[in-house]
C-alpha cells in the first residue's frame, strides 16, 4: 500500500473488496479455485485503512456457509465502519448496515452476481437477482440513511465494457434509491 496510500491517507471512508475468504488455516489457506486467506489478510487490510468492506463476491461460499460464517466474525471483530453482503443468518441478511460519518448517516448494502459454489444457503451471500432481496434492502436503506452505496460484484471475466445485466441491475438500484454504486469483480479497470 506504500506506492497508493497518498491516494486514499484522507479520506473518511475506504472501500475494499477482499474478494475471498479470510478465515485462516481452521479452512486451509488455499488458492485458485477455491480461495482462503489468512485471518491476517483481513487485519492489515483494516490496519491500512480498508473500513467499508464489500463481502459478497463470487468466491466467498468456496469452502461453504460455516466458512462465511467465520469470515463474518473475523471482519465484525474488525475496527470497520460496514461489511456487507455475506451473512450467518437468514435475520442478519435481512439488516442493512449503517454507519455515521461527518454527520451523514450512511446504509451499506453488497450484492454478488452470483457464488462459483452453487450449494449456497438461502441466505449466505446477498445475491442481486433476487429482486425481492434487493428491493427489501434498499427501500430500507433510502428511508433510514441520507446516502445509500450499494456495492455489486459483476460483470464479465477481464472484459472492460459493462454488460447488459450490469446496466439492468445498476438500474433497479438507482429506482430504488442507491446514491453510489460501486462495481468489482471482472479483474479489469
Amino acid at each position: 500500500f506504500t506506492r497508493v496510500r497518498n491516494l486514499y491517507n484522507t479520506a473518511d471512508v475506504i472501500f475494499c473488496n477482499p474478494e475471498t475468504l479470510t478465515t485462516g488455516p481452521a479452512f486451509g489457506i488455499t488458492g485458485y479455485p477455491t480461495f482462503n486467506g489468512p485471518v491476517e489478510f483481513a487485519r492489515d487490510l483494516s490496519k491500512e485503512g480498508c473500513n467499508l468492506i464489500n463481502l459478497a463476491t463470487n468466491h466467498m461460499n468456496d469452502k461453504g456457509q460455516t466458512a462465511i460464517d467465520a469470515d463474518v466474525d473475523v471482519w465484525s471483530k474488525l475496527p470497520v465502519l460496514a461489511a456487507s453482503g455475506a451473512n450467518k443468518s437468514a435475520a442478519e441478511q435481512n439488516t442493512v448496515k449503517y454507519f455515521t460519518k461527518n454527520g451523514l448517516k450512511v446504509a451499506f448494502v453488497a450484492f454478488a452476481d452470483f457464488s462459483n459454489n452453487t450449494a449456497l444457503t438461502s441466505y449466505g451471500i446477498n445475491i442481486y437477482h433476487s429482486k425481492d432481496l434487493v428491493t427489501q434492502l434498499l427501500t430500507e436503506a433510502r428511508k433510514n440513511a441520507d446516502v445509500v452505496v450499494v456495492s455489486a460484484h459483476w460483470g464479465t471475466e477481464d472484459v472492460t465494457t459493462v454488460n447488459a445485466d450490469q446496466q439492468a441491475a445498476a438500474q433497479l438500484f438507482a429506482s430504488l434509491g442507491a446514491d453510489v454504486v460501486i462495481g468489482t469483480g471482472p479483474h479489469v479497470l
